[in-house]
């Protein structure tokens, strides 16, 4: 049948190969791409992109030729390769129901180690500026997410060839979240408050 259109009624198959190995169908609710022999190979020989749209006009998956894949979530871009790695735009959440949810290795075979950058990358960075924060959460009697300690990195002095910071730890006790101790920029311990002096300072 045409109506400039080749037709096939629900699950009959636009078959090809010789034994059928790529199937093209509709059935009923779901359309269909079944391939059973070797890989199944999507190819825009341009140079072009190759897009999949979950809904007309709305990207989820985009191909760059020579470039990156992009990955989107209702339209907005969330993950993207770069020739580096890869880059996440939002939050990375790593679901694991034992240990070693988080890995980073470095096997590169060379004498430094792996290391985590937590930038504050401010246009307009001012003294004792959050530059970076770890949390330790988890859920209290009541079911509720709770922050019970932290690890902070404070930019204390950003004036250029000045710059100082302080590293600051805090905790909960009783249900109250405060800082407990900060080693500052000169290399002091201050245990017990947070200015110049402390109920103990190393």
């Amino acid at each position: 049948k045409s109506d400039n259109a080749l037709e096939f009624a629900d699950s009959a198959k636009a078959a090809f190969g010789t034994g059928s190995d790529l199937e093209i169908y509709h059935s009923a609710g779901n359309s269909f791409i079944a391939n059973t022999t070797g890989d199944l190979l999507i190819r825009n020989t341009t140079g072009n992109e190759i897009k999949i749209q979950a809904v007309s006009g709305e990207q989820s998956i985009q191909c760059i030729g020579d470039g990156a894949v992009e990955l989107y979530h209702d339209g907005t871009k969330r993950f993207e390769t770069t020739s580096v790695g890869a880059q996440i735009d939002g939050r990375l959440v790593v679901n694991n129901s034992g240990y070693g949810a988080l890995i980073v290795m470095n096997n590169d075979d060379s004498a430094d180690g792996s290391y985590i950058n937590l930038v504050n990358d401010s246009s307009s960075p001012a003294d004792n500026d959050v530059l970076g924060l770890v949390n330790f959460k988890g859920n209290d009697s009541a079911g509720n997410e709770t922050a019970y300690a932290n690890i902070r990195g404070i930019s204390t002095d950003v004036t250029d060839g000045s710059e100082s910071a302080d590293i600051t730890f805090s905790t909960r006790h009783s249900n109250t979240f405060a800082e407990r101790m900060r080693l500052n920029s000169s290399g002091r311990l201050l245990v017990g408050v947070t200015g110049s002096t402390s109920l103990w300072g190393i």
